[in-house]
């Protein structure tokens, strides 16, 4: 199975993966240990990345289609188009930030080096960040822990990119000669974030609140190019593996 990015559910902690060749999402299954297909976006999704749960929905990134869709976060079911914009190339991760009113949607679109704001609804609203020097193939976005900033793993940089959630703005890179293609992200505890460095096959670990390389958090047993990551509520990392 090759997966691209993971998440815990909404309920009790199931585990989902996209799979960009098939174009599908699955769920694992605990009592057979297996993957089982969710989301059969065969013909409708064209290339599974980014993908979270909010409202009652499942929304997808579709890399080739340059769309967010909406699925049934139950069923599994598509419920049509999310939001669709010409700003947006290619769209990976996917990050929802703010309350109420103030609530809205963060794309990262990796073909034109952008991050893209949306409100709740999916309604386009402006181009948050974009640069050909710095934010070079985004591809997952998370907040920091206060939502002032966020942090995007910039996979043609070989770098994390801090961004203010309020302009945009840089505020640091966060890199080291072992981060090679980073793809997922995770903030862990103590704002300890965790990075997949996808060409050296480890999971790397920054302090968010400095920037500083704290070394190596995991490599070997088998890890494998890995991509996305995902930490269950008792405190355990997944972490997908794209070959």
């Amino acid at each position: 199975v090759t997966l691209h990015h993971i998440a815990v559910g909404p309920t009790a902690g199931a585990l989902y993966a996209s799979n960009f060749k098939t174009n599908q999402v699955l769920r694992f299954d605990e009592s057979t240990k297996k993957w089982l297909v969710f989301v059969d976006g065969q013909g409708l999704v064209d290339g599974a990345t980014g993908f979270l749960f909010e409202d009652g929905l499942m929304l997808i990134s579709s890399f080739g289609s340059d769309q967010v869709l909406k699925f049934g976060v139950e069923s599994g079911k598509y419920l049509g188009v999310f939001l669709s914009h010409p700003e947006l190339d290619c769209p990976e991760g996917l990050l929802f930030i703010g309350q109420g009113a103030r609530r809205r949607l963060l794309v990262a679109s990796f073909h034109n080096n952008k991050i893209i704001e949306f409100d709740a609804s999916g309604n386009f609203l402006r181009v948050l960040a974009q640069s050909d020097v710095y934010l070079r193939g985004p591809q997952m976005l998370v907040a920091s822990d206060d939502e002032e900033s966020i942090f995007i793993s910039c996979y043609q940089n070989d770098h994390i990119t801090q961004l203010s959630a309020l302009d945009g703005k840089p505020i640091r890179f966060l890199k080291h000669s072992a981060l090679s293609r980073p793809v997922g992200l995770n903030m862990a505890l103590n704002s300890e974030l965790l990075v997949s460095s996808h060409n050296s096959n480890e999971i790397l670990r920054f302090d968010a609140s400095k920037g500083r390389y704290r070394g190596v958090f995991a490599s070997g047993h088998g890890l494998w190019a890995p991509t996305g990551l995902a930490m269950t509520p008792s405190l355990v990392l997944h972490v997908g593996s794209y070959t």
